[in-house]
């Protein structure tokens, strides 16, 4: 009999410890991003992060963070011969739909492409390589309405 209430209370105790790991897993987010769970709304000649996976709104139309395609810029520390590129995706829509944006680090392919009305603009990708988690990439760009 005592057995059984041992068995019950270690099964308490490992709940109790789950679910607390669970609640602070969810809870905890990579430094310097912030998640509220709301889509940010991008005005003409806003400058703005977009991180791995996070969407925007950009007047009727949302813009997600799809994917770094390739990422062949130069790493820190290092003295390179070719400054490099890295292709991003970005996708607006969904099914038929969907939309790919892809952009370039390097002035030597399209940085800009026409995007709601206006034009996107991929001002600069961090980290450089070697990213390590990829989860951890961070775009930084620039929307203009046009006139």
């Amino acid at each position: 009999m005592a057995r059984r209430g041992q068995d019950s209370g270690v099964r308490v105790l490992l709940v109790s410890l789950a679910s607390l790991l669970i609640v602070a897993g969810c809870a905890s987010r990579p430094p310097g991003r912030e998640s509220s769970g709301a889509v940010r709304i991008v005005a003409s000649g806003d400058t703005f992060s977009l991180a791995l996976g996070e969407s925007v709104r950009l007047g009727a139309t949302s813009l997600t963070f799809a994917t770094v395609a390739e990422d062949s810029r130069c790493p820190r520390d290092v003295t390179c011969v070719w400054e490099g590129n890295a292709r991003v995706v970005f996708v607006s829509g969904d099914g038929a739909g969907r939309l790919e944006i892809p952009l370039n680090t390097s002035a030597r392919f399209d940085r800009r492409a026409a995007f709601a009305g206006g034009t996107l603009e991929l001002r600069s990708l961090e980290p450089s390589p070697p990213a390590g988690d990829p989860r951890m990439y961070l775009a930084m760009l620039h929307f203009e309405a046009a006139p």
